[in-house]
């Protein structure tokens, strides 16, 4: 093998000679950069749901998608604005209603997991009419 590498004058990958540096994956590089994730999210809103040219149908399941992401930032940032009770009947429905948010954005994920494998559209509760208002269409 060495002297087919040779032969041809090229070096193989790995050697001690042509020692590549380690590359990121992608979910290293987007947890690695700060504020990558808005940059992602501003990305999604600008470049698909604003974008007339795209598929309204794309355009839906993207709105879709910041809304439901809005959704799920909702409990930190309300914990960083007023600090979260630790105990006692304030905590409780504290966890009910994050658990709840959770529950909420999982079902929806896997309605639309189901509905895109099924090849239809899926109008999830409570997100589909806000995605209408921003992508500025009905069904």
């Amino acid at each position: 093998m060495r002297e087919r590498a040779r032969a041809s004058g090229r070096r193989r990958r790995g050697s001690a000679h042509g020692a590549r540096p380690p590359s990121l994956s992608s979910p290293q590089l987007y947890f690695s950069v700060p504020f990558s994730s808005l940059v992602v999210f501003f990305a999604i809103y600008i470049g698909l749901v604003n974008n007339v040219n795209q598929s309204p149908f794309v355009r839906f399941a993207a709105a879709q998608a910041v809304l439901l992401d809005i959704l799920l930032i909702l409990p930190g940032l309300i914990e960083s604005v007023v600090r979260p009770p630790t105990a006692g009947p304030l905590f409780q429905a504290y966890v009910t209603l994050s658990n709840t948010a959770f529950l909420f954005v999982l079902a929806c994920f896997l309605a639309g997991v189901g509905a895109s494998l099924a090849g239809k559209s899926v109008r999830l509760p409570l997100v589909a009419d806000a995605a209408d208002a921003q992508v500025g269409r009905r069904f």
